[in-house]
């Protein structure tokens, strides 16, 4: 007996097939309504002019370069002073220069286990130095190449940028020195003995963890002599150009140093071996700090900026420019907004870091004394962070460009009763960024020397000066909705 066909639709199959049939149906009506509305109707543009195909033809584009005011302020943290920093630096830089000294204080240096009479020329095989270089510091990393043939292995030496061959001078200070000393810059460092007291300082050094030799005569003299002594660290003029980190004594973020052996002391210290006993003395540092004895000069005004400019962490410098917007129509629908600056790569330096670009109201960008303290950086009601870069990398990033859009339909908008500056910063960590946006940065600004050598107001190339760049476009010239 046939089966009927209400039977077949009422399969499985049968009514996949139905239901494609009448989809097909559905969509060739709603394509022919889409078109020409109602079948007993005409066809006509009903509902077509809710969709601007049009907006794109509508945008315009313009270029600010005008300037109405320049700032490079300097940025203060009585919570963050040289002499207390995590980092101690030694080298040189454009028009910048620094060395550290370290107290070891030998007042109490006998106990139970180190005794006075182990304390002989004959009982020590030696003394030693020890510094830890900052990863970011690192000269060279090994790097295993794999032939695909016979599985053989090769390790090659693969350069960093990062100065390779430092040789050191360690000088004995004439006196400890007292911390309280060096909290500004620049600073002279005190008086020395100019002789070299380790013995190796003829020779180039490529290590990121450091071993200076000492004579054992001069460590015995500092410990008979039970008082606090001060060393001078310098890079003599051989070694290769550049601002190097070390670990300081003040260090907490140890996951800016290299690992290292359980016990070691990343702070500059003194390692004594000796002949009759199974582990070394180490003596920690009682006070240290880098010495700036250079610091590169950053333009405040807006004609001290006309070749170059800085934004600058460690030693904080933040510039801030305020542009004149009178070009910009009041009726703008603003789509895009970038703050485009250029980097001097042949002159900047230090490590990667991420950049914060904020509005900055009038009354603390046109403080004549061109300083402010970091807790206004972090005062959304007078720096409002719009947006940042990350990874920046001062020796490669040329343009470097800004998302400012929010802050020219602030401006547009007249959300703020005055005009108001851009402010480059470095990202402080208590800025709070929507959907847990957060840069990558692992220390603050305060930790780590970095320094963009901007080109200036003037630079003979305008596509170098700071300047905005503006996508908008007119609400009257917009078309749609039926008009």
């Amino acid at each position: 007996m046939k089966e009927s066909k209400i039977a077949r639709l009422n399969r499985p199959h049968g009514r996949r097939n139905l239901l494609l049939l009448a989809l097909a149906v559905t969509l060739f009506w709603s394509a022919a309504l889409l078109v020409g509305g109602c079948t007993s109707d005409p066809a006509n543009l009903v509902g077509a002019a809710l969709i601007d195909s049009r907006i794109d033809t509508t945008l315009a584009l313009v270029e600010i370069t005008a300037v109405e005011a320049f700032s490079g302020i300097k940025v203060s943290d009585a919570n963050e002073k040289i002499t207390e920093s995590q980092t101690l630096y030694l080298g040189t830089e454009k028009n910048t220069k620094a060395s550290f000294i370290v107290n070891f204080d030998f007042t109490d240096i006998f106990t139970d286990e180190y005794p006075e009479e182990i304390f002989t020329e004959e009982n020590i095989k030696t003394v030693k130095l020890s510094l830890t270089k900052l990863v970011p510091y690192k000269a060279i990393y090994d790097s295993i190449l794999i032939d695909p043939d016979t599985g053989d292995t090769t390790t090659v030496h693969v350069s960093t940028g990062q100065p390779l061959d430092l040789i050191y001078f360690v000088h004995e200070l004439d006196e400890a020195f007292d911390p309280l000393d060096f909290e500004n810059f620049p600073a002279s460092v005190p008086p020395f003995n100019s002789a070299i007291i380790n013995q190796d300082f003829q020779i180039p050094n490529t290590s990121s963890e450091v071993f200076l030799n000492l004579y054992v005569s001069d460590f015995l003299r500092w410990v008979n002599g039970r008082t606090k002594i001060g060393l001078l660290f310098r890079l003599g003029d051989q070694s290769d150009p550049g601002l190097v980190g070390y670990a300081s004594n003040e260090l907490t973020t140890f996951s800016e140093v290299p690992l290292l052996a359980v016990g070691t002391i990343v702070a500059p210290d003194l390692i004594v071996d000796f002949a009759d006993q199974d582990i070394n003395l180490q003596v920690p540092p009682a006070e240290d700090t880098t010495v700036f004895e250079e610091v590169d000069t950053v333009p405040q005004t807006a004609p001290a900026a006309a070749d170059t400019f800085v934004l600058r962490t460690g030693l904080r410098s933040y510039p801030a420019i305020r542009f004149d917007l009178a070009n910009l129509p009041t009726n703008a629908l603003i789509n895009r907004a970038v703050l485009s600056v250029t980097n001097d790569t042949s002159s900047s330096y230090g490590p990667e870091f991420s950049v914060m670009i904020s509005e900055i109201v009038g009354d603390v960008m046109d403080d004549p004394s061109y300083s402010l303290d970091v807790s206004t950086v972090l005062d959304s009601t007078r720096v409002y962070p719009l947006s940042f870069r990350s990874n920046l990398r001062a020796k490669e990033d040329f343009v470097i460009e800004f998302d400012i859009t929010t802050g020219i339909r602030r401006a547009v908008n007249r959300v703020n009763e005055e005009p108001r500056g851009f402010l480059l910063s470095g990202v402080e960590d208590k800025f709070v960024f929507p959907f847990g946006n957060l840069p990558p940065d692992l220390t603050q600004p305060g930790f780590y020397y970095r320094q963009l050598n901007l080109l200036g107001l003037n630079d003979p190339d305008p596509q170098h000066r700071p300047h905005l760049k503006i996508w908008y476009s007119v609400i009257n010239d917009l078309s749609g909705g039926g008009q």
